[in-house]
């Protein structure tokens, strides 16, 4: 049986780095990818980070309404979204020039979050 994950929409995250924490704003997240049970956080500085949590966990962190799930894979902030593109493949565009692939399950949940004139 499958236990819910909580979600709690954080306006920052406390990242665990060998002998303490780093508190990183949300809104400084571009993405994160999933990579097994962690996750790799991709900040607007450029930095990376590596959380213990899996992508849902962290997914349940971070505001619905801020963040959504475009890939099994994938996670990014609505924020740093500048473009997205429908040839040949969905993709989000972020600021930093980083190109990720939406999938076509998650497509639907990504086109909610904007008005399409």
């Amino acid at each position: 049986m499958k236990t819910a994950v909580p979600t709690y929409s954080c306006l920052a995250v406390a990242v665990a780095l060998g002998s303490g924490y780093r508190v990183i704003s949300a809104r400084d997240i571009l993405y994160c990818v999933a990579e097994g049970n962690n996750t790799h956080i991709h900040l607007k500085d450029g930095q990376q980070l590596t959380s213990g949590k899996n992508i849902k966990q962290m997914f349940g962190m971070l505001s619905q309404d801020d963040f959504v799930r475009i890939h099994h894979s994938y996670v990014v902030n609505l924020e740093h979204v500048l473009r997205l593109t429908l040839e040949p493949e969905m993709q989000v565009e972020l600021r930093d020039g980083s190109r990720i692939l939406v999938s076509r399950r998650k497509k639907k949940d990504l086109l909610e979050h904007y008005l399409i004139l």
